[in-house]
């Protein structure tokens, strides 16, 4: 198994999410998602999107840091314009 789902599950858990019925291979599955919250405080994570390649858009990123203290940042893709 890759180790980003690990990650990701692991931290979504430090963060408190609700991850009762998830298991860290939940995030291979390339037609599910994960949503937490309602817009507009809302994340989603797809684990692929239809025409979008990793890399391309990762090279793209914007990220923010939400807390100087922690470091704790946001990664956000632009859309393409």
């Amino acid at each position: 198994m890759r180790h980003w789902p690990l990650s990701v599950y692991a931290a979504l858990a430090a963060f408190g999410a609700p991850l009762e019925e998830l298991t860290p291979e939940d995030f291979l599955d390339r037609e599910g998602f994960f949503r937490m919250g309602r817009a507009p405080i809302m994340v989603e994570i797809l684990p692929a999107i239809k025409g979008v390649e990793f890399d391309h858009a990762w090279e793209r990123r914007v990220e923010t840091v939400i807390d100087p203290e922690t470091g704790l940042a946001a990664f956000v893709i632009r859309a393409m314009t």
